[in-house]
C-alpha cells in the first residue's frame, strides 16, 4: 500500500536535518524527496505527485523585501499543476511578512505558515499531519467527482436495467425482454465452492470459479442494452479502471449471487470496485460518503470510535487475537499520524464475551472489526454465530445490540460472514449482512467462504491502509484484492481476494 509522499524544499543543511527528523516522527510509513533549489523543485512538482510539500520561501535569496521569493513562485506552480493542486502545503521560513502570510493562506490554500525564528517541533508535526489529512480528504472528493458508476438492477428472475453515472454522463439502459437468469443456481454453486476449499481442491475451486464468472457475465451481456452500457463504462474508464464501480441492486436474498466472480477477459473485481446495494437501500438513497463522515468528525472535533474484537473462540482460530491486536495498534498509529481524534476499544481473548460485547456495542462506535471464528446456520440463518470466549453471538444478537447506534462500517473478518440464505426459514434474517442492514449500517464487509488466518490478516491490513488514504471503502477493498492476488505466494490460488463481499449504500 502507498506511503505518505513528501517533498521537502529546504536549502539550509541544518534545517534539512531538523525537518527530516521531525517528519520521521510525524509519519511511520513515508518517503521524503529533499530538494535544495527552485529549479529542481519545479521539475519535481511537474513530474511527481506528493501528499505534503514543505517549503522554505527564500532558497538562498537574502533580500528580505523581495516580493517574488522562490518559495512564493513555487506556490503558484503547485496550485496550477495537475499533479499537486490538492497537495498539503506548509511553509517554514524566516522570510515572513504579513502580506506573504495572507497571500499564502488565502490564494494558495497553504495549511500553515510557520516562522523559523519561533520554531517548535510539535507545531511543525501537527501542521504536517493536519495538512496531509486535509490533502487526502480533498483528493478523495476529487476522485469521487471523477468516478463512474454502472448500476445494474435485478430481481429474483432477471436483470432489469442499468444506469451509468459519472462526469457529464447520466444514461439509463432499459433492459428489454430477456431470458430468465438462474440466480438461485449461481448462488448454490457459489456456496458449494466452500466445500471445495476446505477439502483442499484448489484447482477445482479455480475452475468452477471461472465457470461461474463466465456464466454470470454472459447472462448480463445477453441483453443488448446492458452490453452497450457496460461497454461504454469500460471505454470511459479504460485509462483509469479503478474509477469505475459496478453496483448491483436487488433483493436481500440476491446477496448470495457471486457478482465478485464476474469475468470478461478477467475478473472485473481485479480492476474495478464491485459493491452491492439492496432494494431497500436504493429507496432510502445514498449514505454520506466515508470521507465526508471523517471530515464532519474532524470539523466537530469528535473522536472516531473504533471497536476491535478478537476471539479464538473454541481455540480453532488462534491468529484472530493477533489480528485484533495488530489492527488496534494500526488504528492508533494511523489516526495519530493523520491527526484524527480517535478512541480504540479492544476486546480480545477472554475479554471477548457475549455479555460484554452486547453492552459495549450499545455505547456507540463508528467502526467495528471482528476477527475470529464464524459459522453459518443453514436452517436458521439469524442464528449464525460469531464464536466468542463464552459462547455464540448470533446475527440476531448483533441486530439487537446495534439498535439506535450510529455504526458506519462493520468488517466481519471470519469464515462465512457474508453468507446469505435464499430463505430465512423460520427466522427473520437471511444472515449477518441482513441483520447489519436492518440495523442501518451503511457499509459492511464479510467473507463469502472460509479464509486462511494469515490471508485474512493481510487483506484486512491492506484494506484499512488504503481506507485511511483514499477514504473510500470500495477503492480500499479493490486495492486489497489486487494486493492478495499479486503479492501473496499463492496468488490466485488463494481465494481470499475473491471472498470479500461489500454491501454499501454509497
Amino acid at each position: 500500500m502507498s506511503s505518505i509522499r513528501i517533498l521537502l524544499i529546504e536549502d539550509e543543511v541544518r534545517w534539512q536535518a531538523i525537518l527530516m527528523e521531525a517528519l520521521d516522527r510525524a509519519f511511520e510509513d513515508h518517503s521524503v524527496c529533499l530538494v535544495e533549489d527552485y529549479a529542481t523543485a519545479r521539475k519535481k512538482i511537474q513530474a511527481e505527485s506528493f501528499d505534503l510539500i514543505s517549503i522554505d520561501l527564500a532558497l538562498d535569496i537574502k533580500d528580505l523585501e523581495s516580493v517574488d521569493l522562490p518559495g512564493m513562485l513555487l506556490l503558484r506552480e503547485i496550485r496550477n499543476s495537475s499533479r499537486n493542486s490538492s497537495s498539503g502545503l506548509i511553509i517554514l521560513s524566516a522570510r515572513t511578512t504579513a502580506q506573504r502570510v495572507r497571500e499564502a493562506l488565502k490564494d494558495y490554500k497553504v495549511f500553515d505558515f510557520l516562522d523559523k525564528l519561533e520554531y517548535l517541533e510539535s507545531a511543525y508535526l501537527e501542521a504536517a499531519q493536519c495538512a496531509v489529512r486535509e490533502a487526502l480528504l480533498e483528493k478523495a472528493e476529487s476522485l469521487r467527482n471523477q468516478s463512474f458508476k454502472f448500476s445494474v438492477t435485478y430481481d429474483n428472475e432477471r436483470f432489469l436495467r442499468g444506469q451509468l453515472n459519472g462526469p457529464g454522463t447520466q444514461t439509463l439502459y432499459r433492459a428489454g425482454p430477456n431470458s430468465t437468469v438462474a440466480f438461485d443456481e449461481f448462488a448454490r454453486r457459489a456456496d458449494n465452492l466452500n466445500t471445495t476449499l476446505w477439502q483442499g481442491h484448489t484447482g477445482e475451486w479455480r475452475k468452477e470459479a471461472r465457470k461461474l464468472g463466465d456464466g454470470l457475465y454472459l447472462s448480463l451481456v445477453a441483453n443488448a442494452d446492458l452490453l452497450k452500457g457496460l461497454t461504454t463504462a469500460l471505454t470511459l474508464t479504460n485509462q483509469r479502471p479503478a474509477n469505475l464501480t459496478f453496483e448491483f441492486i436487488g433483493p436481500v436474498e440476491g446477496l448470495s449471487c457471486p457478482f465478485e466472480l464476474l469475468r470478461g477477459s478477467d475478473y472485473l473485481a481485479m480492476d474495478h470496485v464491485i459493491l452491492r446495494r439492496t432494494e431497500r437501500q436504493a429507496r432510502i438513497g445514498v449514505a454520506e460518503p466515508f470521507a465526508k463522515f471523517v471530515e464532519s468528525l474532524v470539523r466537530k472535533r469528535e473522536a472516531m470510535r473504533i471497536l476491535v474484537v478478537g476471539s479464538s473462540g473454541n481455540g480453532t482460530v488462534p491468529a484472530a487475537e493477533e489480528e485484533a491486536e495488530r489492527l488496534a495498534d494500526f488504528f492508533e498509529a494511523k489516526l495519530d499520524q493523520l491527526a484524527i481524534p480517535h478512541y480504540v476499544t479492544r476486546m480480545i481473548g477472554q475479554a471477548a464475551t457475549c455479555k460484554d460485547l452486547r453492552e459495549t456495542l450499545k455505547n456507540g462506535y463508528h467502526l467495528f472489526h471482528y476477527a475470529g471464528h464464524g459459522d453459518y446456520d443453514e436452517g436458521l440463518p439469524e442464528g449464525s454465530p460469531l464464536i466468542l470466549a463464552d459462547g455464540n453471538f448470533t446475527a440476531s444478537d448483533l441486530r439487537m445490540a446495534l439498535r439506535e447506534v450510529d455504526l458506519r462500517l462493520a468488517f466481519l473478518s471470519c469464515c462465512l460472514g457474508a453468507r446469505t440464505a435464499a430463505q430465512v426459514g423460520r427466522g427473520d434474517f437471511h444472515g449477518f449482512f441482513h441483520a447489519l442492514l436492518e440495523s442501518g449500517v451503511p457499509t459492511t464487509i464479510g467473507y463469502r467462504w472460509e479464509v486462511e488466518d494469515d490471508s485474512a490478516l493481510q487483506l484486512a491490513t491492506d484494506f484499512y491502509s488504503e481506507l485511511f488514504r483514499s477514504f473510500c471503502p470500495g477503492r480500499a477493498l479493490l486495492r486489497a484484492r489486487q494486493s492478495r492476488s499479486v503479492n501473496s505466494d499463492e496468488k490466485r490460488d488463494d481465494p481470499t481476494w475473491a471472498s470479500p463481499v461489500l454491501l454499501m449504500e454509497g
